[in-house]
């Protein structure tokens, strides 16, 4: 009897499954096309003083399921207004949607953004300026990014050779880390310092340079008693090169701005 028992109830959980696959429901996730534009232009990251979208720059976004799904440029290059498509067929996209970095993660409510300390070559020119869009109703959303952080771009002007290393370093507050989305979803949404995340950011690189060459560094929003900027490298006769410059008075650094610092190579004979 208990071997009778064990095979019928074997054969009522075979019904169920077969039951259960042929009424599972079709797919019915596409790819979806954001047009991304920004609301506040007044931070920029071009010669021209207008915000561009980079070919190859990536957008990310929660869908239905709570699962961030990335979008790449497909159309728009060198233009404040670009589109966007999933790379996954997907169902559909809730609440916000970011730039500059895929480790978002959300808990009731509160977005936590994770500012990377370290980039390596393949992404010196690019800006990583964090951004979020509040995602509206609809198949293809428009989204209109606003910029969490201010951006400090340094420029090595004139330099033949090869550069190993790029960085930026706080005197006190946090550049890089975990840190709350404050006021996410109004005009005011900012990633604002603290003090225990990391202070420094670099650039780890052996990139062979001929000219001038731009780093970008996002940096949180706040007041910061000032900033260290390292270079290193060398020549084709590996002669060094090495500049240290500091910002030594206090620095305020707003949503949406950029600042600018310009350094000339001075090559050191070994």
């Amino acid at each position: 009897m208990k071997t009778l028992r064990y095979i019928g109830f074997l054969a009522v959980a075979i019904l169920f499954a077969s039951c259960a696959k042929e009424t599972a429901p079709e797919k019915t996730g596409k790819r979806i096309v954001f047009k991304a534009g920004l609301a506040d232009v007044k931070s920029t990251a071009s010669a021209t003083g207008a915000f561009a979208w980079s070919e190859g720059d990536r957008i990310y976004a929660l869908d239905i399921w709570g699962v961030y799904q990335q979008f790449t440029l497909t159309k728009g290059a060198g233009t404040k207004n670009a589109e966007f498509t999933s790379d996954e067929e997907i169902e559909g996209v809730s609440g916000y949607a970011f730039a500059g970095s895929a480790d978002v993660y959300s808990w009731g409510g509160v977005y936590n953004y994770y500012l990377t300390s370290y980039y390596d070559e393949s992404e010196v020119g690019q800006t990583h300026s964090p951004m979020v869009a509040t995602i509206p109703d609809g198949p293809n959303p428009s989204l209109a990014f606003k910029h969490l952080c201010g951006l400090i771009k340094v420029t090595l002007k004139g330099f033949t050779g090869i550069l190993t290393m790029v960085r930026l370093s706080s005197k006190d507050n946090a550049i890089a880390g975990d840190f709350i989305i404050q006021n996410i979803g109004t005009e005011n949404a900012c990633i604002e310092t603290d003090e225990y995340g990391d202070r420094e950011i670099y650039y780890s690189m052996y990139k062979d340079v001929a000219g001038d060459i731009d780093f970008y560094f996002p940096v949180p929003v706040g007041e910061y008693g000032g900033f260290t900027i390292y270079m290193e490298g060398h020549d084709s006769s590996y002669n060094k090169f090495i500049d240290t410059y500091e910002i030594d008075k206090s620095v305020t650094i707003s949503r949406g701005e950029l600042r600018t610092v310009e350094r000339t190579a001075n090559i050191t004979n070994n």
